[in-house]
Formats: C-alpha cells, sequence, structure tokens
C-alpha cells in the first residue's frame, strides 16, 4: 500500500485530530510567537525625554571680544524682572533656564543613523538664546563616547513668529538606561496656547516618547 492511499490518509488525519498532536502544535506556535516578541524587545529602539527644569532666571550675556560669539553668560537664581521682584540689575534680562533629559530605556542602543529626522525641540513663544547637551548624571564621559552637538535653527513656517528649535546631530549614542542632559537659556515669553516645550522627530523602527509625569516641567 503506498504513501498515498486512503488508508494512509486516514492516518494522517486521525494523527492531525490526536489531542496530544494538537497541543503541541499549539505549544510550539506560542513559543514562536514568543521568541518574536522578544525579538522585537530586544531590536526596537526607544527615547524618551522630560523637563527637570523650566524656570525664568536673570541673564548676564558676556561681552563679545575677538572671535568670541557672546553667547555665554552669568545666570542669577533671584527672580529679577518678574512683576513682584524690581528691575532687572545693570546689563541682566528675564530668561529661561531649561534642562531636559533624554533617556534610552530600551535593550537596543540609539545611534545618529538611527533618527529618520533629528531629535528637535521648540520653546512657542520663546527664542534660543544657548544651548549645550552634556552626559546625564548616570553618563559619565568618556573617550569614545560621542555627544551630539546642539545647533540652533529655525522651525517651519506654520508656528508663530518663525520659533528658534534645537536640534541635536551628530555623534548621538544612547545605551541601555544612559541620559544625556539638554541646557538650554530662552528668552521671550512662553506661550499660552502652546506646550511650553513641543519635540519632533522620529526614529526608524522606533519611538519617542515625553516623559513629563515623574518630573516637573512647570516654571517655578
Amino acid at each position: 500500500m503506498g504513501p498515498d492511499t486512503p488508508a494512509s490518509a486516514g492516518q494522517a488525519a486521525n494523527l492531525l485530530l490526536h489531542p496530544g498532536y494538537a497541543e503541541a502544535t499549539v505549544a510550539a506556535l506560542a513559543a514562536a510567537a514568543a521568541l518574536c516578541a522578544v525579538a522585537v524587545l530586544l531590536t526596537r529602539k526607544r527615547i524618551t525625554w522630560s523637563a527637570c527644569l523650566d524656570m525664568p532666571v536673570g541673564f548676564t550675556p558676556c561681552q563679545p571680544s575677538g572671535t568670541s560669539t557672546g553667547s555665554a553668560g552669568t545666570i542669577e537664581f533671584a527672580d529679577h524682572g518678574l512683576l513682584d521682584a524690581g528691575p532687572h540689575p545693570p546689563g541682566t534680562w528675564q530668561a529661561w533656564l531649561v534642562i531636559l533629559a533624554i533617556t534610552n530605556p530600551g535593550l537596543a542602543p540609539v545611534r545618529s543613523e538611527d533618527f529618520n529626522a533629528p531629535l528637535t525641540f521648540t520653546f512657542p513663544g520663546r527664542q534660543v538664546h544657548t544651548a549645550q547637551v552634556r552626559p546625564g548624571p548616570q553618563t559619565p564621559a568618556r573617550a569614545g563616547h560621542p555627544v551630539p552637538a546642539a545647533h540652533t535653527a529655525r522651525s517651519g513656517p506654520g508656528q508663530p513668529g518663525h520659533q528658534a528649535a534645537i536640534q541635536l546631530r551628530g555623534g548621538f549614542r544612547l545605551n541601555r538606561n544612559e541620559e544625556l542632559t539638554l541646557l538650554a537659556v530662552l528668552s521671550g515669553t512662553p506661550s499660552p496656547d502652546s506646550p511650553r516645550i513641543q519635540q519632533e522627530g522620529s526614529l526608524t523602527g522606533g519611538t519617542i516618547i515625553a516623559n513629563l509625569a515623574d518630573r516637573s516641567h512647570d516654571s517655578i
């Protein structure tokens, strides 16, 4: 009797209907699905950002000399210039100190080439005076670990006043649980009709998430 006879077909059908074989098939499919889920978890890129600080400060710019851009200056943490605090000291104007934490909570490292569009922050109603990126407190600076540069750019014409923006470009690399700190000094007044901080940019096969639940993003 050949392998394609009706008797052989009936035996195969009985095997498929056997409870033990069905359970083994379901278990194998579940294991395969679990392996796929683990593979996705291991390779998916994720970035979260949160605002640690967004407060008014007094800012005294350095006087430009030689080739200096004059972007640096001195920050005064007294509430100079606010309605109930009197005028600014000479040469000081009201500014905003913003500190953002950018973290990789995933298992896969995130690098510059993983971004479809650069990670960008805008501040409706405010303009960027100076900005800097540093390794976070849990990410000590070390040789061979690049830190992106904070480039000041203009946002699109659809936003009122063409607000200035900060783009993180070049040298971006965050391993699991590593963090970058973005420090910025802003001028202007926050827009009452928009979030204080807006984020743009995208990751290939990944997500960028605003995590504002555990850190205050209101002015102090």
